[in-house]
């Protein structure tokens, strides 16, 4: 699991995104010499990924209010437990939306999304994806189960297949939100989440430095 964060400017480096995974962090981005990473420490990374953090707690707990249930975010201060904690819940509301859309039963969707944000990809946090969203997207998906979901939310973008998310996990539905929010009760207040969120992230951009 990582979290990665577009942070601007970060010492000698240029369009920096920071990645903290446990126990560790590097900052990538363009240096006097070209490209190069350097190693953050934990306490450092921490200071910086506080508001993206805060963001991202705020998000998940309107996720998971959306879906009947409460997410209470641990201290980011630690930030490898905050990781770690953020994770397990996204996991754990995913079982939520999975009995939802389960009840759906089959059912097809093919939408083009003006601006689609994929916070998550599989267990990261992806905020690169929030400040750079995937514009004209295609979105689809083809449910053919009866009783238990099956299948993936599928992104297309320029004819290429770019992210696949399962249709019972979060991810897939934060996806399924944008495509198509009619689908299922908890989604329009999802896809308003993401949105929020996003706006946040590039309020955000740079002051981290």
């Amino acid at each position: 699991m990582d979290f990665a964060i577009p942070i601007g400017r970060l010492r000698d480096l240029e369009d920096v995104t920071l990645i903290i995974r446990p126990g560790s962090a590097v900052a990538v981005g363009g240096g006097p010499s070209g490209y190069d990473e350097l190693p953050i420490p934990l306490e450092e990374a921490a200071r910086l990924a506080a508001p993206y953090a805060e963001a991202y707690d705020e998000f998940l707990a309107k996720v998971a209010e959306a879906l009947g249930a409460a997410y209470a975010p641990p201290q980011s201060s630690d930030i490898t437990a905050w990781l770690e904690a953020h994770v397990r819940a996204v996991e754990a509301l995913g079982a939520r939306w999975a009995a939802a859309v389960d009840a759906k039963g089959p059912f097809t969707v093919r939408r083009r999304v003006a601006r689609l944000y994929i916070p998550y990809m599989g267990s990261s946090l992806t905020a690169t994806y929030l400040l750079y969203p995937f514009e004209g997207a295609v979105v689809s998906a083809d449910n053919r189960g009866r009783t238990m979901a099956i299948g993936s939310a599928v992104v297309e973008w320029g004819g290429v297949v770019v992210y696949k998310a399962g249709l019972r996990t979060l991810p897939g539905a934060i996806v399924l939100a944008q495509a198509e929010p009619d689908l299922a009760p908890p989604l329009p207040r999802i896809a308003e989440a993401v949105a929020e969120l996003a706006a946040r992230v590039n309020s955000l951009r740079g002051t981290g430095a």
